[in-house]
């Protein structure tokens, strides 16, 4: 009896050490389920998490646009769906609106390779209010929309052919088009200018963010920051870097006026970095900070806590993963103080879903805790390619899923179907075959990372057999089973003094 308690015991203790964390997977469904959703952005209000969601609604391509509401432990409250023949396409930014509802900004397919922007409105259970369409010129991929003083939507996207320029559209309350705009910014050696974001000021001035490309530098990228008058007219430009950008710059307006620009940029042909700015209000640099080899897959979102802290995220494909991992590339956070001082970074890498994992969009949760959406890969589709589903990760404020990961670089996450629904739960290792007559190989996660973790493995009453502490830089530990009477046992993964997993294991003979 005294053992069994003791089994139970450990059993508990993984389970009484962890807030509200969860990583799970959704797949949307009303009349036609979308074959691809990505959580483009997540918003947080009193009852939960929002996540706007979708991609393609079919295999040929046809584009939709969904949105699921969870409560706090990522239970599903309410979800919708606007499919084809609509050909609405997500373009990854909403908000939430003064009487509790939504706006989406997306793209609406209109011709060979054209688009224009569209705006949808929802009330606060995610039904549609009504939809508005916009764009005389080729207007796309919608990088955000901003909730102007007056109510109405200030729409930021991609205009003219080839990315050629920024585009802007200014409505009112109810949709109706003030004003639209093609900012003109193509000009001289620069030749295209694409993603970024926009964020209006307290005059109802703007700063828009985005990448430029030149045709006569030696490094064709730079990041650009421009300042837009509130009916649009482009008052200043300034470029930042000057080399190869790989991914969109992220602009946010930060309380003193100052503002912080994120974005990637490369050196050399091979060193990339993940980059933040300090500016100020008129665009020069105060401060610079930059991470080595992180990130070459992007910074997608950056975000500010209510201590100021900020948070990024997005997918690090470093070759440094490639060497020390079962995957080339990992989901990644990563939280700075206000003075640009890393906190601390993490990768993840979710063992159902392996390569393509990608965060999309990050928010502090009213616990203090982090809450963070994008997209996994979960099947790979008839015609080769793959089918990712809505990813929702909530996370402690360290970034943990399990409290006291300390200095852990790599969070691995297993997946567990009930109830139709994907669970998730950090794992410290993997083990097979299960059920075993020889010899057990054991992956070791984070051993390689971590200090001197101890494996132990228990019969079904709970007796300690056997006790190993694994060696720092250990990745594969393989144990002969086959003097073990066949029948249940249980091999634990302790750290610090404390168990942080648990797994069954069967012992038979052929």
């Amino acid at each position: 009896m005294k053992n069994i308690c003791l089994l139970v015991l450990i059993l508990g203790l993984i389970k009484s050490q962890a807030q509200i964390t969860f990583n799970n997977t959704y797949s949307i469904e009303n009349n036609s389920a979308i074959n691809s959703e990505i959580g483009w952005e997540v918003l947080v209000d009193e009852e939960g998490y929002t996540i706007v969601t979708g991609q393609f609604c079919s295999n040929n391509g046809p584009y939709c646009t969904g949105i699921i509401k969870t409560d706090f432990e990522g239970e599903v409250i309410w979800q919708n769906v606007f499919p084809y023949p609509l050909e609405l396409r997500a373009g990854g930014k909403f908000i939430k609106t003064p009487d509790g509802g939504y706006a989406i900004a997306g793209d609406q397919l209109i011709g060979n390779e054209e688009y224009r922007f569209f705006l949808l409105r929802l009330d606060s259970t995610g039904d549609s209010l009504w939809i508005k369409f916009y764009g005389d010129t080729i207007k796309e991929f919608p990088r955000n929309v901003v909730l102007a003083p007056d109510n109405g939507f200030i729409i930021h996207g991609d205009g003219g052919s080839g990315f050629a320029d920024k585009a802007i559209v200014r409505t009112d309350s109810t949709g109706t088009m003030l004003w639209e705009k093609n900012l003109g910014l193509t000009s001289g050696n620069v030749y295209r200018n694409e993603f970024g974001n926009l964020v209006l000021l307290p005059d109802k001035s703007m700063a828009l963010a985005y990448r430029a490309s030149f045709t006569t530098l030696g490094f064709p990228d730079s990041a650009a920051l421009t300042k837009l008058s509130s009916t649009g007219e482009v008052l200043w430009t300034k470029y930042y870097y000057q080399m190869s950008v790989l991914c969109s710059p992220t602009l946010r307006l930060l309380p003193n006026g100052n503002f912080l620009m994120s974005g990637c940029k490369e050196e050399n042909g091979f060193d990339y970095y993940a980059t933040f700015l300090l500016l100020d209000p008129d665009g020069n640099i105060i401060k610079e900070k930059n991470r080595l080899a992180l990130v070459t897959g992007g910074i997608a979102d950056v975000s500010l806590t209510s201590n100021g802290d900020i948070l990024a995220c997005g997918r690090n494909d470093s070759i440094l993963l490639a060497e020390n991992l079962p995957y080339g590339s990992a989901a990644w956070i990563m939280r700075l103080d206000s003075d640009l001082n890393i906190l601390w970074d993490r990768n993840y890498v979710s063992l159902k879903h392996g390569d393509g994992a990608t965060l999309y969009s990050i928010k502090e949760a009213p616990d203090g805790g982090i809450i963070t959406t994008g997209g996994t890969i979960l099947d790979t589709l008839e015609n080769g390619g793959f089918d990712p589903n809505l990813w929702l990760v909530k996370l402690g404020g360290d970034g943990c899923w399990q409290p006291g990961c300390g200095d852990e670089g790599f969070i691995f996450l297993a997946v567990d179907e009930k109830e139709g629904l994907d669970i998730g739960r950090q794992v410290y290792f993997t083990m097979n075959p299960n059920p075993v007559s020889k010899n057990l190989n054991i992956r070791l996660m984070n051993a390689a990372f971590s200090q001197q973790p101890i494996l132990k493995l228990y019969n079904a009453a709970g007796a300690l057999l056997r006790s190993e502490t694994i060696e720092r830089g250990i990745l594969d530990v393989t144990w002969d089973m086959s003097a073990y009477s066949p029948g249940f046992y249980f091999l634990t993964y302790e750290k610090n003094g404390l168990v942080v997993q648990s797994e069954k294991l069967v012992v038979f003979r052929e």
